[in-house]
């Protein structure tokens, strides 16, 4: 299982800025004190209950995003994930602050790379991927990777994409 959550971006496209224009807001922000303001957020009930089930499966919940890489891990620690990948912001060493500029970018392709890296590190195929919450931009990344299915529709489409599995990954049978 593939967790996703996408921000609607292509580095340098005037229509939907980037990491490079988010970054300059967190100039000055400890890292320690933003990844503390994420173990606070509202979320959805019983996410880590879910990834917890999944591990206990044997199966392995991780999160690609092109969002924040320290957002990614404090959900992750919150939640139960195994491991994340998104966009790096540059942290001064000798302050701990983040210095306002993105020192590694994540674009949907990356997320696609990610996975196929862990599923090689797991021994399994990409057809063995359950992706959700991904936006069209990285729906078609996985597809062209001949991976996953979709299971979160996005709301422009009537009909949902079909997963290849029909079972729950909570259920418990």
């Amino acid at each position: 299982m593939i967790c996703t959550h996408a921000v609607p971006h292509q580095r340098g496209d005037h229509r939907h800025p980037g990491a490079e224009s988010y970054a300059p807001f967190y100039r000055d922000i400890a890292l320690a004190d933003a990844s503390a303001v994420l173990a606070q957020i509202s979320s959805l009930d019983d996410i880590a209950l879910g990834v917890s089930l999944l591990t206990g499966r044997g199966i392995d919940a991780v999160i690609a995003t092109v969002s924040w890489s320290f957002a990614a891990e404090a959900l992750a620690d919150l939640w139960g994930f195994t491991r994340v990948r998104g966009a790096d912001l540059e942290v001064d060493d000798a302050t701990g602050l983040f210095t306002g500029r993105v020192s590694r970018h994540c674009e949907p392709e990356d997320k696609v790379t990610f996975v196929a890296e862990q599923c090689q590190r797991l021994g399994v195929g990409l057809d063995q991927v359950v992706a959700i919450g991904m936006d069209d931009q990285t729906c078609r990344c996985f597809i062209l990777s001949g991976s996953a299915s979709r299971s979160t529709p996005h709301p422009r489409h009537e009909q949902p994409h079909p997963p290849r599995s029909t079972a729950s990954p909570f259920s418990m049978s």
